[in-house]
């Protein structure tokens, strides 16, 4: 027999990951206490843990500016780390305020994504070979014959899917 409740939690609980950059003026304890502060946020929106990664000191891209005690700070590391959680929809309006009162979190990002594991690549500064693929002769004939227009759509309906997956 199916509980209805359950039935009814799982229509509307989706899967989500919230990618974030801790300041990198903490130490390794206090990185460990601002994820578990996450977690806590999580938790108490009725979210359900589901994985995560550990936090990494990483290297910028560009530098980030947050201010601090009135002044604005640059960086150009942080520590970046992921959790995958799932959760109702209605619970995000609330961790999203939760979490932009958090004060060493320098950014975040919050997606819906899917509950399976994904791949993860890393740049550990190690040259990786590409990945070999096979083809049939048909599908490479089929890959070297793609109109330029064809490309364009395809790049563009990627750009949607990714406009769709982050939330405001």
């Amino acid at each position: 027999m199916i509980n209805e409740d359950s039935t009814q939690k799982n229509e509307v609980s989706k899967v989500y990951e919230i990618g974030y950059l801790l300041l990198p003026i903490l130490n390794e304890d206090g990185v460990l206490v601002e994820v578990s502060k996450i977690k806590d946020i999580l938790e108490k929106n009725k979210g359900m843990f589901l994985s995560e990664g550990v936090s990494e000191m990483r290297n910028l891209t560009y530098p980030m500016t947050k201010p601090i005690s009135g002044k604005n700070q640059k960086f150009e590391t942080a520590y970046f780390g992921w959790i995958k959680f799932e959760a109702d929809s209605d619970s995000l309006v609330e961790i999203k305020e939760e979490l932009d009162r958090l004060e060493n979190l320098l950014r975040y990002l919050l997606i819906k994504t899917v509950k399976e594991d994904t791949f993860v690549a890393t740049n550990n500064n190690k040259k990786s070979k590409p990945a070999k693929f096979s083809f049939d002769k048909k599908e490479k004939e089929e890959k070297e014959e793609k109109p330029e227009e064809e490309v364009k759509e395809d790049k563009k309906e990627l750009d949607e899917t990714i406009d769709e997956l982050v939330i405001e």
